[in-house]
């Protein structure tokens, strides 16, 4: 789970305090981590990450340095500066003595995926006849054949649907057609496959 957000803040080292530049990242950094919060996940569960992107005055090519809030506040802009002669001096070969340009401010907030729990199947299901709701003609592959229709909300694991058969459900139909079958796995997957190939490797 992740996100960001950014501002623009096109200024000199040389007109820039640490604290003002702190404060920025702070509030976006409220801004992602509530977010976070609103999709169930804590502060403290939260990692936080701040970007500046940087150039020497004057020229086009921008690097993006990733400090750590506790870094930025005990080192203030320098250590800005410093990773990005570095990097500069790897890509290119060179750094220079010019100006640097704090660009654009980012703060990420980045947290691990929920675990999504299977659907627990508290009671034992009902026998499959009560699941159907009717029959409909349909045609398939040049015949026409009866199929039964179920109940997608009664359909429990274990039950063995065999085509043709049309399985309905508030938002979406699904068809098996003569010859297939489908399963209901353990968590409520409908399975389709020829017939007889269950069980197969």
């Amino acid at each position: 789970m992740k996100d960001e957000a950014s501002r623009s803040l096109i200024r000199g080292f040389s007109t820039l305090a640490t604290g003002n530049v702190v404060d920025i990242l702070e509030g976006l950094t409220d801004q992602v981590s509530g977010s976070l919060e609103k999709q169930d996940i804590p502060r403290d569960q939260q990692t936080i990450t701040w970007q500046a992107d940087l150039r020497y005055q004057g020229q086009a090519l921008l690097l993006t340095q990733d400090v750590s809030p506790e870094q930025l506040r005990a080192e203030g802009l320098d250590v800005l500066q410093r990773a990005f002669d570095a990097e500069h001096q790897q890509l290119f070969s060179f750094s220079l003595d010019e100006e640097h340009e704090l660009v654009n401010l980012r703060a990420i907030a980045r947290a691990p995926r929920p675990n999504i729990t299977e659907r627990e199947w508290t009671t034992d299901g009902a026998p499959l006849d009560q699941a159907i709701t009717g029959e409909s003609p349909i045609y398939f592959n040049g015949k026409d054949y009866t199929a039964t229709l179920y109940d997608r909300e009664k359909l429990w694991p274990g039950h063995l649907i065999a085509g043709p058969a049309i399985v309905t459900e508030m938002d979406s139909t699904t068809v098996v057609f003569p010859g297939l079958q489908a399963e209901v796995d353990k968590v409520g997957n409908l399975l389709i496959e020829p017939v007889g190939r269950k069980g197969e490797e």
